[in-house]
């Protein structure tokens, strides 16, 4: 059995040695002229104190040119004693097009025509000898050299920098286009001593093998970072609710089939075209049922009421089926795989009708006709799995949504269990089951097989939440194990209404996903990509190695440091005897006045938005996954009409939010459809309703209901009109104001106004609080209060003078010093320009 926890970590008996499957992407890239000069790159390999040479040196980098952009800048300066530039730059402007200078001489020029292999977008080898015994300097470019003499004898000392760099008398903001690598320097002897990779990393260093020598970056483009972060390649807003969608493998590209139209992106290039049809139409009916026939270039649609397959042809723009019936779908979210070597369409479970299948059905070219097999005696029925290829004909199916009857009704649940299927007989070996998992998840409609590592990736992601995230799993096919990589791709899940997918390319350079969902009766589609193989951010992380203790030095620095503590000691007590002192007459550690009463529980029935959405029922279940998103944005406008006392919110009002290009009637209908839903779903949460009142839509029996919003509203008016201070009435509002900010994950132009005085009136209240006489020394209070400022802003000034003081104040100033420097960040990120204090400015 699989223990608890494996979900997350799994540190034993399995190894996915990721970089052991392709090399992954080497280099720093460097920003150049497309971005402002704050915001270029530079390389520092001497910021403590510079490299020491007496006789000589000599420094080899690989250097790869970017075609795009203004290649003109530097590409490396090393300066000499603090008095002499050796610079290597790049000028397409010149014959000449790369130009070594001494001083303000240029001694060498190389022209592209004459570099061996000479190309943009490829890596050379660039090496420069410095013989400082000989004044000569060496140069060469791809095993083409130059020898230069120079007076150099008299220097000894280097500091070295690629691209951009500061100095206050050698600073450049020119850089070209570049990536550089593999940066290595040699001793007058030949012996290697720094060698940066530039692999691993860390947030603004990096580290050489050498001796562990520490190098300063400034705004890095890490290309191992593509194999660790999903790049958005681009994003659909198409208004219709039944696209289609298909991957090509081979030529990278991706299909979107609409009604009227096909869309077709090409990854590689980011480009998108369109095609209308010059005759039929694709099956109608809302289900993502389409597959690509590489072998005939070919579009397939299907559907299980059809024997016959409808085929779009590219090159006449037709598909072969004219019908327009709409067929409500009986496997949602089936999985499906096309063979193309004997046209083979299979698929897999799928949903419908309130019933879950476990049906493999296969459609044969030569039959033109659907053969089932019920697979239910050996996988329960199920939709929401994934599927992919393993190899030939054996099919791998993981996970999914289901039960062992099929009825919906009899408590379904996820599956996390492993399954071969033989696509031709309908054999079925189940491989394992993961027994325990600490958070209910389920995977995109394919899985990708790996074959190096005998495993397997997927997308996962909360069923449970509408508001969700897209994590990439890599599972072992041997047994029950798997990885998390860390960096996610936003989702709203919304069960039939949405779809994700995983694919790979025949180049294997790259995951492609794909994210769709329904909103405002709009399709959004996304498209995102990591480079192969997948990295976890602590595989590119590069820690600073600690330097190797002498083990002969052990005893004597442990005597030291006993002798040194009982000096300070004896120090301090006579410090205290001298002064008249005692351990009782030092001051008492601050006790916070707040009562430490227990913090308002989970309310049932309730409302809550502040931090996570919840509609929780008079059980304690949780409703608001079965609000869609519409009917979701129709209950907000009239509960915040409802307790900000606005009357309510009118149909119109309702109509040019929702449906602004629909009629009346139409309008009408769509609200009506979205009002009985909510109406049934509310009846569960203290018998709420929403009806029409003298023109407006509003919720009654509001106050029997608890709603975190409208408590804290009210604690804070009631706080205000309390003529004396009220600490249990104070915790009350920080207890519920810590939950978070006003729907942090939902986002509406109309909801932006609620938000903003939401937060206003927070940090307003609490800065007045923490004036109040009696308070500037209450450490704890102060530290929960400026928590609560920065959750609703982490760019308010006073929130972070306020904690950073605290925390140094309670001896905290490491932490203080973190706090701090992620404040900074933010700001950077936030309004672009440096944050004008200081942390000397915190204390006071």
């Amino acid at each position: 059995m699989i223990k608890r926890g494996l979900y997350f970590v799994l540190l034993f008996g399995l190894y996915f040695s990721a970089f052991a499957d392709t090399v992954p992407g080497t280099g720093l890239r460097f920003r150049s002229f497309e971005v402002d000069k704050d915001k270029r790159t530079s390389l520092n390999l001497t910021p403590d104190e510079p490299l020491k040479f007496s006789k000589g040196f000599s420094m080899e980098f690989d250097f790869n040119l970017s075609p795009q952009g203004e290649n003109f800048g530097h590409i490396f300066r090393i300066i000499g004693n603090d008095s002499l530039n050796i610079d290597f730059l790049s000028d397409v402007r010149t014959f000449s097009n790369f130009l070594l200078i001494i001083g303000n001489k240029t001694v060498a020029q190389f022209n592209t025509n004459e570099i061996p292999g000479f190309d943009f977008g490829q890596w050379m080898k660039i090496k420069i000898d410095c013989n400082l015994k000989e004044n000569e300097i060496a140069f060469s470019f791809n095993d083409i050299s130059k020898v230069v003499d120079y007076p150099v004898t008299k220097l000894n000392k280097f500091r070295i920098y690629f691209g951009g760099n500061l100095d206050a008398k050698f600073s450049t903001t020119d850089i070209p286009p570049m990536s550089i690598k593999n940066i290595r320097i040699h001793n007058e002897k030949g012996v290697l001593v720094r060698n940066w990779e530039l692999l691993k990393h860390g947030n603004d260093c990096v580290y050489d093998s050498c001796e562990n020598a520490k190098a300063i970056v400034t705004n890095p483009v890490w290309e191992i970072d593509s194999h660790v972060t999903w790049q958005k390649k681009t994003a659909f807003s198409l208004p219709e609710i039944s696209l289609k969608m298909a991957y090509d493998k081979q030529s990278n590209r991706f299909f979107i089939v609409g009604k009227r139209q096909l869309i077709i992106y090409d990854i590689p290039a980011q480009t998108s075209d369109s095609v209308d049809y010059v005759s039929g139409i694709p099956f109608n009916e809302n289900c993502n049922q389409l597959v690509y026939d590489e072998k005939k270039s070919r579009l397939i649609s299907y559907n299980f009421f059809n024997n016959d397959l409808n085929y779009f042809d590219f090159e006449t723009k037709t598909w072969t089926n004219n019908s327009d019936r709409f067929v409500d779908p009986r496997f949602w979210h089936n999985n499906k795989r096309y063979f193309p070597g004997d046209s083979m369409l299979v698929a897999v479970g799928g949903y419908g009708y309130h019933k879950y299948s476990a049906l493999l059905q296969k459609h044969n070219a030569r039959e033109n006709a659907w053969e089932k097999n019920d697979l239910s005696l050996d996988i329960s029925p199920r939709y929401l799995a994934s599927m992919g290829l393993m190899k030939d004909s054996v099919l791998l199916l993981f996970g999914g949504y289901g039960n062992a009857t099929g009825d919906q009704y009899e408590s379904p649940h996820n599956y996390y269990d492993l399954y071969a299927i033989n696509a031709y007989t309908g054999k079925v070996s189940k491989l394992w089951n993961i027994e325990s998992v600490k958070d209910n998840y389920t995977t995109g409609n394919s899985l990708v097989y790996n074959e190096k590592n005998n495993s397997f990736y997927a997308l996962a992601y909360a069923n449970k939440k509408y508001e969700s995230a897209l994590l990439l799993h890599e599972y072992s096919i041997s047994k029950p194990e798997l990885k998390v990589y860390g960096d996610s791709i936003p989702y709203f899940f919304n069960d039939v209404e949405s779809y994700c997918d995983l694919y790979f390319p025949d180049n294997r350079s790259e995951l492609i996903a794909v994210t769709s969902w329904i909103k405002d009766n709009k399709t959004e589609i996304g498209i995102y990509s990591i480079a192969f193989p997948p990295l976890s951010r602590e595989e590119v992380l590069q820690i600073e190695k600690s330097e190797p203790v002498n083990r002969k030095l052990i005893l004597p620095l442990a005597a030291l440091a006993v002798l040194t503590g009982l000096f300070f000691i004896l120090k301090n007590r006579l410090k205290k005897r001298q002064s008249g002192l005692s351990d009782e007459d030092l001051p008492a550690p601050v006790i916070s006045k707040l009562p430490k009463l227990p913090k308002e529980k989970e309310i049932a029935p309730s409302i809550n938005i502040l931090g996570d959405f919840k509609i929780l029922d008079s059980d304690g279940n949780n409703l608001s996954n079965n609000l869609t998103p519409t009917a979701k944005q129709i209950f907000l406008m009239v509960l915040f009409a409802t307790v900000k006392k606005r009357g309510g919110v009118t149909s119109q009002m309702l109509h040019d939010l929702l449906w602004p290009d629909k009629d009346y009637d139409s309008a009408r209908n769509n609200r009506n459809v979205y009002i009985n839903r909510l109406r049934v779903i509310l009846k569960n949460v203290g018998n709420l309703k929403i009806f029409k009142q003298e023109g407006y839509w509003v919720i009654s029996d509001f106050k029997e209901v608890y709603c975190d919003y409208e408590r804290v509203l009210s604690l804070i008016k009631q706080f205000n009109e309390n003529p004396e201070f009220d600490f249990s009435l104070l915790n009350s509002i920080l207890d519920i104001a810590q939950k978070g900010k006003l729907l942090p994950h939902y986002e509406a132009e109309w909801l932006d106004e609620y938000k903003s005085q939401y937060s206003d009136l927070i940090i307003e209240f609490l800065l007045e609080i923490v004036n109040l006489p009696g308070l500037q020394n209450d450490l704890p209070l102060l530290l929960r209060i400026s928590d609560i400022i920065l959750q609703q802003d982490n760019t308010e000034e006073t929130g972070i003078r306020m904690k950073c003081n605290t925390l140094v104040r309670l001896g905290k100033k490491n932490q203080a010093l973190l706090c701090f420097k992620k404040f900074s960040e933010e700001h950077q990120i936030l309004f672009g320009v440096e944050t004008t204090l200081k942390f000397k400015d915190m204390l006071k």
